[in-house]
């Protein structure tokens, strides 16, 4: 992708010449404050996070005041953007009093992710599950409870929608395979550490999933280019 540069406002209506919607995608899912946040816990200087704080209130200001931009409250880039405000505010610590609205920001976002009526069951859906899930464990708030439990019947029903009997991923791109099945697998890395488990019937099928590859895969172990499929190893 390429490099781009931003004066003292970021155009956050910025069309790409070739990729708009994938520019658009990380753009609104603020990547940049992920990297700032690596940056603070590397050197442990504050203007780090100043600096993600400002990028993340000029977006608050946007989300405000524009209505039309799809890429502000979509199911990819909310999720994503979920995963950065809650690293920025881990991030932050007792420095929180530098941006003390994140909390509510953030609070925004989880409702948002709970909500059935931006859901799909498809990797959108379990990136969005995912984000849900670590905002309830991150935050000691009265709905808390209820962010966890709602990931994880939606994360456990997407995953019977998602795959076969036979542990075949049904989006019919083998790439797709290959990205659903490091999805689940990092949730459930990830929910061991809070002594929670999308369930014994789904992680035993981990290994189905992984024997598709003996069978799918082309003589040079690369995935076959069908669909969304990119040249993968």
């Amino acid at each position: 992708m390429d490099k781009l540069t931003f004066g003292e406002r970021i155009d956050w209506d910025y069309k790409h010449h070739v990729s708009p919607n994938t520019y658009q995608l990380y753009l609104h899912s603020l990547m940049p404050i992920s990297f700032l946040s690596n940056a603070f816990e590397l050197t442990n200087d504050v203007s780090y996070l100043e600096k993600a704080i400002e990028i993340v209130k000029n977006w608050a200001r946007f989300e405000r005041t524009d209505n039309e931009n799809k890429f502000i409250w979509y199911d990819h880039t909310s999720a994503y953007r979920t995963h950065n405000l809650i690293y920025l505010y881990l991030c932050l610590g007792d420095n929180i009093s530098l941006y003390p609205e994140l909390n509510e920001l953030i609070i925004k976002h989880a409702e948002f992710l709970y909500s059935d009526k931006y859901y799909r069951k498809n990797n959108h859906g379990i990136m969005m599950d995912r984000a849900l899930i670590q905002s309830g464990v991150v935050f000691n708030y009265q709905k808390s409870d209820n962010w966890i439990n709602k990931g994880l019947f939606r994360l456990k029903d997407n995953f019977y929608h998602s795959y076969s009997s036979r542990g075949i991923h049904l989006e019919n791109s083998p790439e797709y395979h290959l990205v659903v099945q490091n999805l689940f697998i990092s949730i459930e890395d990830f929910l061991l550490k809070y002594n929670l488990s999308l369930g014994s019937e789904i992680v035993d099928k981990f290994e189905q999933i992984e024997d598709y590859y003996s069978y799918i895969l082309k003589p040079d172990g690369f995935l076959p280019l069908i669909g969304d499929s990119s040249r993968k190893k």
